[in-house]
């Protein structure tokens, strides 16, 4: 079994780390608190992605960019074109679809 490794205080890329998330996920090891230092958004990053240096950009960041957002826009318009095949008329932005993709990348909303 690998040693623990106290990442507390570290810089990796874009992020410093806070504190240790929970106890270790059994698939993904230790997992991590990280600040952007650029933004101040928070995820959690497994260990062995920080020590690996394999997770060094924030996703909130990325997802800001125009080229971001306009891929999102272009995903908000399918979903609302199926949607709307069938009867829904709930319409998504795409700072709707951009916020459920960093959820599903672990960023942490404050």
């Amino acid at each position: 079994m690998a040693r623990y490794q106290d990442l507390t205080g570290t810089i990796h890329g874009d992020f410093i780390v806070i504190e240790e998330y929970s106890e270790p996920d059994l698939v993904k090891g230790r997992l991590w608190i990280c600040q952007c230092q650029k933004c101040g958004a928070k995820e959690i990053i497994p260990g062995s992605s920080i020590r690996k240096h394999t997770h060094k950009f924030c996703s909130t960041c990325i997802c800001s960019t125009v080229k971001a957002m306009e891929r999102f826009a272009g995903i908000a318009e399918n979903i609302n074109e199926e949607l709307r095949h069938v009867g829904e008329q709930t319409q998504y932005t795409a700072e709707t679809v951009r916020d459920a993709w960093l959820w599903h990348q672990g960023v942490i909303f404050d």
